[in-house]
This record gives structure tokens, sequence and C-alpha cells, in this order.
């Protein structure tokens, strides 16, 4: 919800900054980029709690598992995923991130009517990312 707000705010200051025609091509490009990058950082965010929660339930899992009258298992999990593994979960939530940012972007033009030979081709190479 903030990333929207923010992305909407930011499309409002680039928008009625722009008074003559030349300029609205460059801020229409500016509003793409600026869109996207607020699209990775919502959806980094979401992944990168979503796999933190996913890494200290399987160490619970493990521990308890390989451990089962150790104490302290649920804190020690989360303690090991938000420090020894937090490099790991940030950085494969932010591939994930771009991933999802750039489908959200494809389906968004394709749904806007402006399907062309790009947004296809764009379309087609996420499919097979994904």
């Amino acid at each position: 919800m903030v990333a929207y707000l923010a992305d909407i705010g930011i499309i409002h200051s680039l928008t009625s900054s722009s008074e003559d025609e030349s300029d609205s091509d460059n801020t229409s490009g500016m509003v793409a980029v600026v869109g996207f990058v607020l699209l990775v950082a919502l959806y980094w965010g979401a992944n990168v709690i979503k796999n933190i929660g996913h890494v200290t339930t399987a160490g619970v899992v493990a521990s308890w598992w390989y451990e089962p009258s150790r104490s302290n298992i649920v804190s020690s999990a989360l303690c090991r995923s938000c420090t020894t593994s937090l490099g790991s979960i940030a950085f494969g939530s932010l591939i994930v991130a771009v991933i999802q940012a750039l489908e959200a972007m494809v389906k968004k033009s394709r749904q806007g009517g402006e399907s062309n030979i790009f947004s296809c081709i764009a379309a087609c190479i996420l499919a097979c990312l994904r």
C-alpha cells in the first residue's frame, strides 16, 4: 500500500511538471522506470518477509527432527534466518522480485491494449524464466 501511494505521488509530481509535448515523452519514460523500481521494492520486501518465515519454519522442523529435546528452537531458527541466511534470502528474493515486477508490467501493458511484439517477446521470456 505504501509503495502504491508513493507511486501515485511520484507520478503526479512528474506529470504535473511536464508542460510541453517534448517533455511528456521523457516524463512517460520516467514514470515507467519509477513504477518498475517501486514494484521491485514492493515485491522484494514481501518476498524477504515470506522467505524469512519459510527458512525459520524449515529450521524449526530440522532442529526438532534431529534434536527433539533441545529448547528455544524457534528463537534460534529465527535468529539464524535473520543473520546467517539473510544475504541468501535477500538475493534470491531480489531475483524473484525483478521477475514479478516485469511480469506485472507486461500484464499491465497487454491489458491496456498496447500489445506489440516487444510485450509478446517479454511475456515469452518471462514464462520461460518462471
